[in-house]
C-alpha cells in the first residue's frame, strides 16, 4: 500500500512539474485579422461656406496589415457608392477606399450641388462652389488621410458619378500640373447638358501642353444620360490629343443613370489599375 501512495504522489508531482516547466502552451489557432475593415469619422471644413460637417468612410483591405504603399480611391458621395466601389475593384488590386459625403443619400440636392458645380456655370440656378469643396478634399480630407494611413499617395484616384462626375471634370482641369493631388480621374454619367458652353471653354482655355505628371481619365454614359452633351465632350477630348492624358471612354446604353454604377465602377476601376 505504501509503496501504491509512493508510485501515484511521484505521478502527481510529475505532471505537476510538466505543467510549470515552459512546455508548449502555444494556442495552436492563429491570430484573428482585423481586416478588411472600415473605420468612420467626420471632418468639419474650414474652407466650404457653412463648415458642413463630412462623414468618411476609410475601408482598408485585408493587405493593408502588411502593405503600406496601396493607392486610395476617393469616392465622392461616399454614403451611396462606398460598397459598390469595394465590390468592383479588380481582384488583382488593393486599395484604400476613401468615401466621403451623405447629401445625395439624404436628398438634399441644392447643398450638394453648390459643393459640386463650379462658379458661374448655368446649372441648377445655384450658385456654385465647386473651389471650396475642391479646398476641403485637398486641403483638409487627403491631409487627414495621409497622416493617418499609411498609403501610396503617388497614386490617388478621384471617383464620382452624376454632378460629382461633372466635379471631376472641373477638377482635372484645375490641378496643379507641376504639384499633382490626383493621378486618376473617373467621371460617371456627369450631367453636361445644362451648360455645354461652360465645357467647350474649359477644353479651349487648358491645353497642359507641359506637364509633370500624366494622368488617366474614364468618362462613361448609361441610357439616360445627357448623351449629345457627353458624346460631344468626348470627341472634343479625343481632338485635343492631350500628350499627358491616357483615356476611355465608354457607353453602357442598356443601364439607367443609378443603374449603371456598378459595371461602370468595375470597368473604370480596371481601366485605372491595369
Amino acid at each position: 500500500m505504501k509503496n501504491l501512495v509512493l508510485i501515484l504522489t511521484t505521478l502527481i508531482s510529475l505532471t505537476l512539474l510538466g505543467g510549470c516547466d515552459g512546455g508548449d502552451t502555444t494556442d495552436p489557432r492563429p491570430p484573428v485579422s482585423e481586416y478588411p475593415k472600415t473605420e468612420s469619422t467626420t471632418i468639419k471644413s474650414n474652407f466650404v461656406y457653412d463648415n458642413y460637417t463630412y462623414p468618411v468612410q476609410i475601408y482598408l483591405p485585408k493587405s493593408y496589415e502588411t502593405n503600406n504603399n496601396l493607392p486610395v480611391i476617393y469616392v465622392l458621395d461616399g454614403k451611396l457608392n462606398l460598397d459598390l466601389v469595394i465590390r468592383a475593384i479588380p481582384n488583382s488590386t488593393d486599395a484604400i477606399v476613401v468615401a466621403f459625403g451623405d447629401l445625395a443619400y439624404k436628398e438634399q440636392w441644392s447643398r450638394r450641388w453648390e459643393d459640386l458645380m463650379p462658379k458661374d456655370i448655368n446649372c441648377h440656378s445655384i450658385n456654385g462652389k465647386h473651389q471650396d469643396f475642391y479646398d476641403f478634399i485637398t486641403k483638409e480630407l487627403i491631409p487627414y488621410i495621409d497622416n493617418n494611413y499609411n498609403n501610396d499617395n503617388t497614386s490617388r484616384t478621384l471617383l464620382g458619378h452624376s454632378s460629382a462626375g461633372l466635379f471631376n471634370l472641373v477638377s482635372m482641369f484645375a490641378e496643379d500640373t507641376q504639384n499633382v493631388t490626383f493621378n486618376n480621374f473617373i467621371a460617371g454619367d456627369p450631367e453636361l447638358a445644362c451648360d455645354p458652353t461652360y465645357f467647350d471653354e474649359m477644353l479651349n482655355d487648358n491645353d497642359f501642353p507641359v506637364v509633370a505628371e500624366k494622368f488617366k481619365f474614364y468618362l462613361a454614359l448609361s441610357g439616360d444620360g445627357d448623351t449629345a452633351a457627353v458624346r460631344q465632350f468626348s470627341d472634343d477630348i479625343i481632338a485635343k490629343e492631350y500628350p499627358w492624358l491616357t483615356y476611355k471612354y465608354e457607353e453602357f446604353l442598356t443601364e439607367s443613370h443609378l443603374g449603371v454604377r456598378d459595371e461602370l465602377f468595375r470597368s473604370a476601376l480596371s481601366f485605372v489599375f491595369e
